[in-house]
């Protein structure tokens, strides 16, 4: 029934924000449930949506682990199909815009997740190339801290990891 549903949307959202290391198991029931009641997962990525407009309206620096969650709860369902790659890249657009913070992290937290997904998948590829390289023209445009500067730099090589050089085996000696 509709009421079981939103039931069951509002226990997946309810994960502990502490808990980080079970928002894959999560999105992985939200993916398992959706594929025979796509309502769950519609009302799982429209709370996450209000809850991302809750935690960062205006500029408080408060409920950073609540924001973690959310990001990395987004790039999960994202992964899963569960939500659109729409969502991740409007929350990642609305923390550009105001790159700072914990913005940053939560972008960061964002792209690490669900960035190399969304890069190798050809559909939005070019979005996120363009949404990474925003990111580090922020990062030398804007007087970041080191610590933001070091996240956005982890984010991006997370997700495009540096090129190197295969290593020449020398011939063994019998």
């Amino acid at each position: 029934t509709k009421k079981a549903q939103r039931r069951l949307a509002r226990a997946l959202f309810a994960c502990p924000r502490t808990a980080l290391e079970l928002l894959p198991q999560y999105s992985r029931v939200a993916a398992v449930v959706c594929a025979a009641f796509p309502d769950v997962g519609r009302a799982l990525c429209q709370e996450l949506a209000s809850e991302y407009r809750f935690l960062f309206r205006g500029k408080k620096q408060h409920n950073l682990e609540s924001k973690m969650r959310n990001a990395r709860f987004v790039g999960e369902l994202v992964k899963f199909r569960v939500a659109p790659p729409q969502l991740a890249f409007n929350l990642a657009r609305n923390c550009l815009s105001d790159f700072s913070h914990h913005a940053v992290d939560y972008c960061c937290a964002l792209i690490e997740t669900c960035g190399g997904f969304l890069l190798r998948s050809p559909v939005t590829a070019s979005r996120t190339a363009k949404i990474l390289g925003a990111m580090v023209k922020m990062k030398t445009a804007k007087p970041l801290n080191a610590r933001d500067a070091t996240l956005v730099s982890y984010a991006h090589d997370r997700v495009c990891p540096p090129e190197r050089a295969a290593r020449v085996m020398k011939p063994r000696s019998e």
